[in-house]
């Protein structure tokens, strides 16, 4: 039920700490749901990563059969005993084993190597976290209106307010 943009908000893709390994992390509504959506993301990235492979090897072969097809027909151009026929027989017989390593190369897949891990107890919000941190912003929001109501009390002058401020800057009273 996810918008493109809720679900890029909520599936994230790092790089694992060994090369080829990726973690996907999912949040979900619950925990089957985040299970179902961190399996599906592996089999997408899977599908994507073959077509960006296939489309790759193609890319390469018509390179590799386009440069087989300019030394063939440079070949046939020469006569049967001209100088550098040889060579470039072997330049061609480089090409068509090159041509046909790409075909054989297998491409490789991606798998999940392990089930999704979920949590049972809610990810967010973090009732007790939370609750200290209101705590800590109510205390600084009352010890800031005790410190403004201090100065504010007490404007006008008494003789035990005098006598603070004398002692506070070494004066005489």
């Amino acid at each position: 039920p996810w918008t493109a943009d809720e679900a890029g908000s909520r599936i994230s893709l790092v790089e694992g700490t060994t090369p080829g390994l990726l973690l996907v992390t999912v949040l979900g509504d619950n925990a089957a749901q985040a299970a179902v959506v961190a399996k599906q993301a592996v089999l997408t990235l899977s599908a994507s990563s073959r077509t960006h492979q296939i489309d790759a090897v193609t890319a390469q072969e018509q390179q590799v059969q386009a440069t087989a097809n300019a030394i063939n027909a440079r070949l046939q151009a020469l006569a049967p005993t001209g100088p550098g026929r040889t060579a470039l027989q072997q330049q061609y017989q480089s090409q068509l084993d090159q041509l046909g390593q790409l075909q054989v190369t297998g491409l490789s897949r991606l798998t999940a190597l392990a089930d999704p891990v979920t949590s049972d107890g809610p990810v967010s919000p973090k009732p007790l976290r939370d609750a200290l941190l209101a705590l800590l912003a109510v205390l600084i929001v009352v010890s800031e209106l005790l410190v403004l109501l201090r100065g504010r009390l007490g404007r006008s002058t008494s003789r035990a307010w005098a006598g603070r401020v004398a002692r506070k800057y070494n004066a005489a009273l």
